[in-house]
């Protein structure tokens, strides 16, 4: 089943979005939309994370009479492309794959930053005697579709020679994949760390993960903003990507790493997990926020294969959408060189 059964949702919703839309000194709010927890709870990992139980974009705004609205996506990538379609949402990061769907789509997004290094899991139930990915063909496997755990597994099954029409795939959202996983009512379950949790209560084994594969194959993530509002508002879209980078700049600040794991155990994901995850794993390696050439190689791949396997209708110009002036000046401005 191919994932585009969401993309006249966004088609519709940027018609109806952009009626209306009128020029005004500054907005009253900032909407920002987050990959929300799979488990429920009110929050983000990362940088989002980290800027929310700080509190430094209200403490950046509040001057102004400008409030920051926090929203969490529990449906991930996908959501958060029908909140920027619907003008929901000003500004969002989230994963690779839902990012160039809502490009693709015709979504008007400017990226403004990075973030890389995001890892993905494959994990049976406990009593299944599949011991690859390869024994998978035919079977049902469960994942978040248009995420970036999407795309990376779609990588590694290229890699092997297979394609999505090997397998029965189901798109299950992660409290609820881990929840059948752990019934064995499918196959498999491809996520983030989540997985380590039932592997420990002895209701799955992990059958592969990307932690030692090329970075290329991992996860990235970006920060955008919807041209309109970057347009409306380029002082203020500014003094967000300031605040942003510095947070990104404490989290790449490897003395802060405890801190930095135990804000994201606050998704309800254990903290043990989590650890587990980032092991072996400079901060600076996920965290750097450059738009560099590995980074512009990655999303040049990634939208030319999700094309030719079906999961965009179009092809798009990359460098375009990377706003490089803005991030070279913030850096600048914030006196950052990752």
């Amino acid at each position: 089943m191919k994932i585009q059964y969401y993309l006249p949702i966004i088609t519709a919703a940027i018609l109806a979005g952009t009626a209306g839309v009128h020029a005004e000194d500054k907005p009253s709010v900032i909407r920002v939309g987050n990959v929300g927890s799979g488990y429920g709870q009110p929050y983000t990992t990362g940088v989002g994370g980290v800027l929310a139980a700080k509190g430094w974009l209200d403490a950046e705004f509040k001057p102004d009479g400008i409030k920051i609205e926090e929203n969490y996506f529990t449906l991930a990538g996908p959501a958060i492309n029908e909140a920027l379609a619907n003008n929901s949402v000003d500004i969002a990061e989230y994963g690779d794959l839902p990012a160039i769907i809502g490009k693709a789509a015709g979504l008007k997004t400017i990226v403004l930053a990075g973030q890389r290094g995001l890892q993905t899991y494959v994990g049976v139930p406990s009593k299944s005697t599949v011991q690859s990915i390869e024994e998978l063909k035919g079977k049902r496997v469960g994942v978040a579709k248009g995420t970036y755990m999407h795309l990376s597994f779609d990588r590694k099954i290229a890699q092997l020679g297979l394609t999505e029409k090997d397998f029965d795939l189901v798109n299950i959202k992660t409290g609820d994949g881990e929840n059948a996983l752990a019934a064995a009512s499918i196959d498999a379950y491809v996520e983030g760390s989540g997985v380590l949790r039932l592997r420990d209560l002895g209701l799955a084994k992990i059958i592969y993960d990307n932690k030692h594969d090329p970075e290329d194959w991992k996860g990235q993530s970006v920060l955008v903003v919807q041209e309109s509002f970057y347009k409306k508002y380029p002082d203020l879209t500014k003094r967000f990507l300031k605040t942003w980078l510095k947070a990104q700049r404490w989290e790449c600040d490897e003395a802060n790493r405890k801190e930095s794991l135990e804000i994201d155990a606050n998704t309800g994901t254990p903290l043990a997990y989590i650890t587990e995850d980032r092991s072996g794993i400079q901060q600076i390696a996920v965290y750097n926020p450059l738009l560099d050439e590995a980074v512009i190689n990655h999303f040049k791949f990634a939208v030319k294969f999700s094309k030719e396997h079906s999961l965009i209708k179009r092809e798009f110009e990359v460098d375009p959408w990377f706003d490089q002036k803005l991030l070279a000046e913030a850096l600048t401005e914030i006196s950052w060189q990752p």
